[in-house]
């Protein structure tokens, strides 16, 4: 049987390609922002420590924070501020983690809390991420300390450019057009960005720490939704597979929704709850204001995994 320690200190090492192809196309202000949210969470996890009278750091130690500090900095635009960082990491572990008791007593997901907090407070943030391998070290500096805008880093994901031609009523034409443009300039890094978390996925289940069930349900939940809504609509929106690419699903699918302590305990349950994350990641994406909603559709499944637990616990034999 696995300790937390070790369970934790896997799904770490599974996010690194992930994070080394995000500093390799997108900048070093990546590495910097995961420096600022790993030293802010070891200080609330030392003071929350002290102030019920345990082992300074005892908690930080089972890598826990670690992982929710990787998970956030992978989550957002690599060309935010560090305050931006600093105050989403404060949320994440202090309010969504620390409130509740700490590791294994809280209900939400603190990482999808903090990312949730990124996109409703700082939505002017959401497009800052550079084009790749364009912004140079003064660029990355002068963003990373909250300085005036610079247009070399800031670029609209092929999420934003998507849902802004579905707002503002584009044809089909218009989106293919985009789509084919998008292809040619910008695919590549996503699709590295996503075969890195794809790596790290397949990693966590040769070492045992995660199963394929609740990938394989929140994907096909996804790509579902995502089948019905593209040829319900007579192909007026993006297919499934560019969906698929050009988002956290799969980010989500293998690393979000398998947090142990905040999914169902039961498989019937875990089946539903994958299914239900899938499908209202793409729910959220295609009708709502948010261009990805791996954060929101966490926290509210996670609202209903105590429901979830109750309804479907295995009936003993006999009873």
């Amino acid at each position: 049987m696995k300790n937390t320690n070790s369970i934790m200190l896997s799904v770490f090492v599974a996010l690194i390609p992930a994070l080394f192809v995000k500093i390799y196309f997108w900048g070093w202000n990546t590495l910097l922002l995961l420096i600022i949210s790993i030293a802010t969470a070891a200080c609330i996890e030392i003071l929350v420590a002290k102030m019920r009278q345990k082992e300074a750091g005892a908690e930080f130690k089972n890598n826990s924070a670690l992982v929710t500090c990787m998970l956030i900095t992978l989550s957002l635009p690599p060309n935010i501020p560090f305050y931006v960082i600093l105050i989403v990491t404060l949320f994440a572990i202090l309010i969504a983690k620390q409130v509740y008791g700490g590791m294994g007593q809280n209900i939400f997901n603190p990482a999808m809390i903090g990312v949730a907090l990124f996109i409703v407070t700082y939505p002017q943030f959401i497009t800052y991420w550079s084009i790749p391998q364009n912004s140079n070290l003064v660029q990355t500096w002068s963003s990373f300390l909250g300085k005036e805008h610079i247009d070399a880093f800031t670029q609209a994901t092929p999420l934003t450019e998507v849902k802004t031609i579905l707002q503002v009523g584009g044809n089909s034409q218009t989106l293919l057009e985009t789509i084919s443009k998008l292809t040619t300039e910008n695919y590549f890094p996503w699709l590295v960005y996503n075969l890195a978390f794809v790596l790290g996925g397949v990693y966590l289940l040769l070492r045992k720490t995660i199963t394929l069930l609740l990938p394989v349900c929140t994907l096909i939940g996804f790509l579902g939704v995502a089948s019905i809504h593209y040829l319900s609509t007579g192909y007026a929106h993006a297919s499934p597979a560019y969906a698929l690419i050009y988002g956290s699903a799969i980010f989500g699918a293998f690393f979000i929704v398998t947090d142990p302590v905040t999914t169902p305990q039961y498989r019937t349950a875990r089946i539903i709850y994958g299914l239900l994350v899938g499908a209202l990641m793409y729910i959220i994406r295609a009708f709502t204001n948010y261009n990805d909603g791996v954060a929101f559709a966490v926290i509210l499944c996670n609202i209903l995994v105590p429901m979830f637990d109750r309804v479907f616990t295995p009936k003993e034999f006999g009873k």
